[in-house]
């Protein structure tokens, strides 16, 4: 069974990388069909107007749009002067890479005397930039060619990206606070269960989870996280003890420290990742119920899918693992070491992502 699933897991990342590579385009492959795309309907009366791209990044907006421009002027197609157009926008209060809507480049069309307007943004996304450019026709104010294309973090996109810095949409550091339940699913070490008196597995209630974690993204579509999961309940059931049922039972918290690495599969409408790596977990104090002093730690492998959701200025994030220990929680018992259980975990928790920078 754990063949089957390391196999399915391979195959899935594999796919994965495939479907990230395939999709995007290099920066001159994505002008020149943008090139095709407008000159396919622009006639020679046709003035056209560049009017703006909405980007964070103004030199890379500004090369967008002089590359755009030349190609089409060697196409034959009349270009308003940029030196104009800028003029304009000044006045209006933009800049050449803010955010001009489909009004005020319709007036500033106009204004220039063209007839067809084109307008257009970027964005990083987890694995390219996404440019979006629309022509709106200024006489029947309708779009009349669009398309949208993501490109390469190749040499030759990051040459026109001004510095490191303004690459903090495809690079940041992001802090997410969550909380969730897990479904135990214990294995009981041989010392417990060797003379049968426990079952070999052993289910307990849900635990509760608290989490923290910082998640760097980085220019390409990788992340790594690095979280703390506080477990409020971990443990098993005793049931040869009598007495109260609450005392039939260990039950400790402990701290899970992870290090993940995710992989971007899905970048919009929201994003999805794949993710695994280990974890350390740290017992804290004694256990509830008898008192035993529950010593060490142990790891264990945590894998699973992140989803994370726009939401005001950060993310919703929903969070599906599934944690297997490695090695056992043990415990002091009269001066002896006993090995206890390995965790079997399903954990679905949700929480929000804040970015830092």
């Amino acid at each position: 069974m754990k063949k089957h699933i390391t196999a399915l897991l391979l195959i899935t990342l594999i796919s994965s990388f495939s479907l990230i590579f395939s999709a995007a385009i290099s920066y001159d492959t994505a002008l020149d069909k943008y090139t095709d795309l407008f000159s396919s309907v622009l006639s020679e009366s046709d003035r056209l107007a560049f009017v703006s791209f909405d980007s964070i990044d103004d030199d890379l907006s500004t090369s967008i749009i002089s590359d755009l421009e030349e190609r089409l002027i060697n196409k034959g197609i009349f270009v308003v002067e940029r030196r104009g157009i800028n003029t304009l926008i000044d006045e209006m209060e933009f800049q050449t890479s803010g955010i001009v809507d489909e009004k005020s480049a319709v007036t500033i069309g106009n204004i220039t005397g063209a007839t067809k307007v084109i307008i257009g943004k970027g964005e990083h996304l987890a694995s390219s930039y996404r440019v979006e450019l629309r022509m709106i026709d200024l006489e029947s104010l309708s779009v009349v060619r669009g398309a949208i294309f993501d490109l390469l973090y190749d040499s030759t996109l990051k040459a026109l990206i001004s510095d490191t810095s303004n690459m903090r949409g495809s690079q940041s550091l992001s802090l997410t606070v969550k909380a969730g339940l897990g479904i135990h699913n214990h294995i009981l070490s041989d010392s417990l269960t060797k003379n049968d008196i426990y079952p070999n597995k052993t289910k307990v209630s849900n635990p509760f989870i608290l989490g923290v974690s910082l998640v760097y993204k980085t220019p390409t579509f990788l992340k790594l996280q690095c979280g703390v999961d506080m477990k409020l309940k971990n443990g098993f059931a005793l049931p040869y003890i009598e007495g109260n049922d609450r005392e039939g039972q260990i039950e400790f918290a402990s701290a899970d420290c992870n290090l993940l690495l995710m992989v971007n599969i899905v970048q919009s409408p929201f994003s999805i990742d794949v993710f695994g790596g280990p974890v350390f977990s740290k017992p804290l104090g004694k256990d509830k119920y008898i008192d035993y002093q529950i010593t060490g730690g142990t790891w264990g492998l945590l894998a699973g899918l992140n989803c994370e959701i726009p939401l005001g200025k950060g993310y919703f994030v929903i969070q599906e693992g599934f944690l297997m220990d490695l090695t056992f929680f043990s415990s002091n018992i009269e001066g002896t070491k006993v090995d206890l259980m390995k965790r079997r975990d399903a954990i679905l928790s949700v929480g929000y992502s804040f970015r830092l920078f």
